[in-house]
């Protein structure tokens, strides 16, 4: 919860500075349990500068219209302080899709880290069903689907 986190981050970060601490935006069924807003990450600007930790997105975890108003047109003001963003696929039903699987704003994404040279990490984030899990051809196959995927749309104009 956001209490845990306000009283023990602190103590976390100074006891290994060698790591570091992110905060993510939940998925929507994640939300019932948390005293947040859905999708909406009210106080993650200030809780984030004030325990000095770093912010995570989860683009499959944002419908729409976060990924329009918040990431696509308020990234600069985010920038200083986002260190991962998981980037997967969605579609009105199902999330954590491989790239180029949905329909979400994917290459507007890659193009705007790009435009705005994006410095941390990037990464993958899948649901997959056990039988491609324990196919390592598979695996390997979808990884390479991903990185050519990310290098066809990583692009500056």
């Amino acid at each position: 919860t956001a209490n845990f986190i306000n009283s023990n981050l602190p103590a976390y970060i100074e006891r290994y500075p060698h790591i570091h601490f992110n905060i993510i935006n939940p998925d929507g069924g994640s939300m019932t349990f948390l005293p947040l807003p859905q999708y909406r990450f009210s106080n993650i600007l200030d809780t984030t500068k004030k325990l000095w930790c770093w912010r995570a997105v989860d683009i499959s975890n944002m419908d729409e219209e976060m990924i329009d108003t918040v990431l696509l047109k308020r990234y600069t003001s985010l920038e200083d302080r986002i260190h991962s963003i998981y980037l997967s696929d969605r579609s009105p039903k199902a999330s954590h899709l491989i790239l180029g699987d949905g329909d979400y704003k994917i290459p507007q994404i890659l193009n705007m880290l790009a435009e705005w040279d994006y410095q941390w990490y990037i990464t993958s984030k899948y649901t997959l069903d056990m039988e491609t899990l324990v196919d390592n051809d598979k695996v390997m196959l979808l990884l390479q689907k991903t990185i050519h995927y990310i290098q066809k749309n990583y692009t500056t104009n």
